[in-house]
């Protein structure tokens, strides 16, 4: 994928993203997969399921960790940002890395404390550790090359709108699919109302679009809500530990990153490599789905904050301006003020 960043056509880009998000969800599926016989053969060996966990570490670079590497390094910050303008992108809105967030991520990683992962794994787990650590790396790196390259096609993805006189909320509406059958001469559909229509699917190869009433249903069959009462606790997956305290924000879309201020803690659904901009600011990380090897835990371990996954309903549970507690130390979020 890497070698169509600044070269190809705009169609042999976006028919590579397709193999990559093929790739990209069978490694998160095989993840999701991994993590319940992960725990089950920690319990067989009698060692923490925590602790094999804390051990999870891409054996190589993530293009996150190169970032971050080559920041210390750089003696001309104003250059490194012009090779890095990809960072953080999200949108056809996206304006690219800025000198601001550069000198605050130099900051930080200035002030980061290296996490003490020492290898206590017994030798029977070692073989199952090597395989959760490679596919930590490729859950995050598919979908950072994606983010890398696709930034590169920008401006080809903006000539394609304007020729086909559609807006960027238009083209943010189209899946590739669609935008191949245009870019091979086919007719382009009604976006029309698109944008108020969220469900998207495929049966049998074939692309539809779902009205936002029929989405609801049908997310209401998948994901059914719990009755969570009076819940002040919420236990799920230590995947970074450390304590932090601090005021909830919800990120459920791209439109939520703003409102994540420093100190805060990010509580999501699950994290994705375009929520970069606001993890960086988060104290925490929470998420209702996820393992040992999803995005947030690994970016947690990066940036040293707690990280608790797989809580299952904690987007259900803690709103904008609660006052919570993760103790990545146990696997709890304690609401403390609503």
């Amino acid at each position: 994928m890497l070698k169509l960043e600044n070269q190809g056509s705009l169609k042999e880009f976006l028919k590579q993203k397709i193999e990559l998000t093929a790739v990209s969800w069978f490694v998160f599926l095989s993840g999701e997969i991994m993590d319940e016989f992960l725990e089950k053969e920690c319990r067989k060996y009698n060692f923490s399921f925590q602790e094999f966990t804390s051990l999870i570490k891409p054996p190589s670079e993530t293009l996150l960790m190169k970032y971050y590497r080559e920041i210390s390094n750089t003696k001309d910050l104003e250059k490194f940002v012009e090779e890095n303008k990809w960072i953080g992108y999200t949108s056809f809105y996206h304006k690219g890395l800025n000198i601001e967030t550069a000198q605050s991520d130099l900051n930080d990683f200035k002030n980061r404390k290296e996490q003490n992962i020492q290898d206590k794994c017994p030798d029977e787990l070692k073989k199952l550790l090597d395989i959760a650590n490679k596919l930590a790396f490729y859950r995050t790196y598919c979908k950072e090359a994606g983010m890398k390259v696709g930034y590169s096609h920008l401006g080809k993805l903006k000539e394609f709108a304007k020729k086909n006189n559609l807006s960027l909320e238009d083209l943010e509406n189209m899946p590739i699919t669609e935008i191949l059958e245009v870019l091979s001469g086919g007719s382009l559909s009604n976006l029309k109302g698109r944008s108020e229509e969220s469900g998207t699917g495929f049966i049998d190869e074939e692309y539809f679009i779902l009205p936002l009433d029929k989405t609801k249903e049908i997310l209401e069959v998948i994901i059914p809500k719990d009755d969570l009462g009076d819940l002040k606790i919420i236990k799920g997956s230590i995947a970074s530990k450390g304590i932090a305290r601090g005021v909830a924000k919800l990120v459920l879309s791209f439109k939520d990153l703003d409102k994540v201020k420093e100190g805060d803690i990010l509580v999501a659904v699950e994290t994705i490599p375009e929520f970069l901009s606001a993890m960086r600011r988060a104290a925490a990380f929470v998420t209702d789905q996820g393992g040992v090897t999803c995005h947030a835990a690994i970016v947690s371990r990066e940036f040293g904050v707690p990280c608790i996954v797989g809580t299952r309903f904690a987007t259900q549970k803690i709103k904008d301006g609660d006052l919570v507690e993760v103790d990545a130390d146990n696997g709890i979020v304690r609401i403390i003020k609503e």
